[in-house]
């Protein structure tokens, strides 16, 4: 698995960003704490659902991922971002199936960008997008 660029979405485990000061790590920490406080206040928080389940997907954790992203994707069907974190989470899974047609929504919604290229680069052999 790559990685989406400007996204943070989907690094590989091998290639994570370790915080290069104490205070990098603090960020990263306050980050975390900030985004459960968000999620408490507002279990449907979309951009703390998506920020933990690309967290998750970091971690390797690809069940959790999934699950947050469908959480989004239940009230936001069209959440690209969400798309892109469940069809990597699902390839992580080895659901290669599930993971082009969840590529293949996120192309229908923006067919001219530069997710095309990350999804060219991203997808694992054998899972090539319909269009």
């Amino acid at each position: 698995m790559g990685s989406f660029p400007h996204s943070g979405i989907g690094a590989r485990s091998g290639s994570r960003r370790r915080p290069t000061s104490r205070s990098g790590s603090s960020r990263l920490l306050a980050a975390g704490a900030s985004r459960l406080r968000r999620l408490e206040l507002d279990p449907n928080y979309t951009p703390a659902l998506l920020g933990s389940g690309k967290v998750s997907l970091r971690a390797g954790r690809h069940p959790e991922a999934l699950a947050l992203a469908r959480q989004v994707l239940a009230r936001e069907p069209r959440n690209v971002e969400a798309l892109l974190v469940a069809g990597l989470a699902s390839s992580g899974m080895n659901a290669r199936a599930q993971a082009a047609t969840f590529f293949d929504q996120a192309l229908t919604l923006q067919p001219q960008s530069e997710l095309q290229k990350a999804i060219a680069k991203l997808a694992p052999d054998g899972v090539q997008s319909k269009r």
